[in-house]
């Protein structure tokens, strides 16, 4: 993975004081007594349109650019090149990064729904971002905001793709050998799967998603574990937010329900029985299941 993280990520980053992940009773227990998060591979995150979604751009991209390469097939590969960038957005699927996902707002009712259906059985836990920080110390990760805005989203599929090709024509007109092209070319889709990553679509906006994005992680690391899903079996990767010599330092926002006194003091107990620091609170949400 090249430097196109720094085309994302500003010089001084606005970073929130805590990032909330939204989860079930369950996910609570465990999340708060390991003191670790489990990192979903993208392909297989809730919504399986969103991989797809920057391929989509990039896919428009190409098809802007056929004018231009059309004039340059008298010294370009062209066809060639149009079949590795399609056989590349297929196996760019097979690549092994793990994301965790956060949102900037604790309490929100489409976050509620989305991510918690059971309804009275959701939390909201938000994470010092300083320690999420120093989390995954053994592999390469970023913490990243999701960008939903199409015009920069654009610019940066454009930023991409116009280089991919820059590089593409200069290896052609010095006749570099085939080995240069198709490192040329992995380059490009390590860029396009780590935009993947973070481009959104604009309708998401609400959901003021940040993600832990992990470098190509193996299958044979021993981080890595698979979970049962709805429909497939879903790889994971867990990572220590913190070691155990320290506390887990926690705010949990215990979601809508019938029950909210109960509900507060059994994650208060929650929380002290799995030594993490922190305070508890309740969604002010007007939501109810009926």
């Amino acid at each position: 993975m090249r430097d196109i993280h720094k085309l994302i990520i500003p010089e001084n980053p606005q970073i929130p004081e805590r990032l909330y992940h939204y989860t079930s009773q369950q996910g609570l227990i465990s999340i708060l007594s390991s003191r670790t998060l489990w990192s979903t591979r993208i392909q297989f995150l809730n919504d399986s349109t969103e991989f797809r979604y920057t391929f989509g751009l990039l896919q428009n991209a190409i098809r802007e650019r056929r004018e231009r390469l059309d004039s340059l097939k008298s010294t370009l590969p062209v066809d060639k090149m149009l079949d590795l960038m399609a056989k590349g957005f297929e196996s760019a699927h097979s690549d092994h990064i793990h994301v965790a996902c956060f949102s900037e707002t604790g309490d929100a009712l489409n976050l509620w729904r989305g991510y918690c259906p059971q309804g009275a059985k959701g939390f909201s836990i938000g994470f010092q971002t300083t320690q999420l920080v120093d989390a995954t110390p053994l592999i390469a990760f970023f913490l990243l905001p999701c960008i939903y805005d199409s015009r920069k989203q654009t610019d940066l599929v454009d930023l991409v793709m116009d280089d991919f090709l820059n590089q593409v024509i200069k290896a052609t007109r010095a006749r570099e050998g085939s080995s240069s092209f198709k490192g040329i070319v992995h380059t490009f889709f390590d860029d396009c799967v780590f935009l993947a990553t973070i481009l959104k679509h604009p309708s998401f906006w609400e959901e003021r998603e940040w993600r832990i994005v992990t470098q190509p992680i193996p299958d044979t690391n021993n981080q890595i574990g698979v979970r049962p899903g709805k429909s497939v079996l879903i790889p994971y990767f867990r990572f220590e937010v913190v070691p155990a010599t320290k506390k887990l330092n926690v705010e949990v926002v215990v979601g809508p329900t019938p029950e909210p006194e109960l509900s507060l003091d059994s994650a208060r107990t929650l929380l002290q029985i799995c030594g993490c620091e922190g305070n508890v609170r309740g969604s002010t949400v007007p939501y109810r299941e009926i």
